[in-house]
Parts: C-alpha cells; structure tokens; sequence
C-alpha cells in the first residue's frame, strides 16, 4: 500500500491525526490532511489520492464531498455524528458513488473494513 495517497478533510485535529496515525500503520505512502474544504481543494491541485475521507458535519463538508467528487470520482470515505441524515443528504446528490458512510466515532476495525472494501472497488474498476 506505499504507493496508495489518503487525503482527510477533518477539522477536528484530534480525530485527523488518529486517522493520520492508523493509515500510516497501515503501510499507505502518503497521509494529508485538510481542516476544510477550501483547503482540501488546493491541496487537489498538485496530486490525486486513492481514497478521500470527508467530514460530512463540516460547514462544507457536504458541497467539498460533491466537488471533489464530480473532478476526482475516486472513492470516498464520509464521516458524520449524524449517520442516517448524512446518508439521506448524500443520496439526494444522485452523482455520487464508490462511496461509504461511518458514524463517527468508530472503530479502527470499522475503519479498517470500510477501507478496504472501497479500495477493493477502485481496483476493480476498468483502466
């Protein structure tokens, strides 16, 4: 997985790091983080990543998860105290997929199985 590039868009530096932290154990070769969604989409300027995990509770979490989405349809991680309202908002969208939803907190084996299930989606998907 050092070749794989995550990009968090988090403001909560405490929860940024940890998952900073777990994808670093996990053997990925690059880990960002962005504390917002103009930040997120400078940093979508010089490099692409494999997976994006998004704080859906952002102010703009919901509106940076669609833009990246409709520049860089990779999959994406979206996070939310709010699970159900948060999965009900992004529905609407419609254009979105190769995504997942995780109440936050979770877990570290929820992380774990969430991400490798998106991965698994993104390998699979013709060149």
């Amino acid at each position: 997985m050092d070749s794989l590039k995550v990009l968090i868009v988090e403001d909560e530096t405490v929860l940024a790091f940890g998952l900073k932290v777990q994808f670093d154990r996990w053997g990925f070769g690059r880990v960002e983080i962005a504390d917002s969604g103009a930040t997120a989409l400078e940093v979508l300027r010089d490099w692409v990543p494999a997976l994006l995990i998004v704080n859906l509770d952002l102010k703009d979490g919901l509106e940076t998860a669609r833009l990246i989405h409709d520049q860089h349809p990779v999959p994406m991680l979206l996070l939310s105290e709010w699970l159900e309202e948060a999965e009900n908002r992004v529905r609407r969208l419609q254009s979105m997929n190769n995504y997942a939803c995780l109440r936050k907190p979770c877990t570290v084996e929820e992380l774990k199985l969430t991400v490798e299930h998106l991965l698994s989606l993104r390998l699979s998907e013709p060149a």
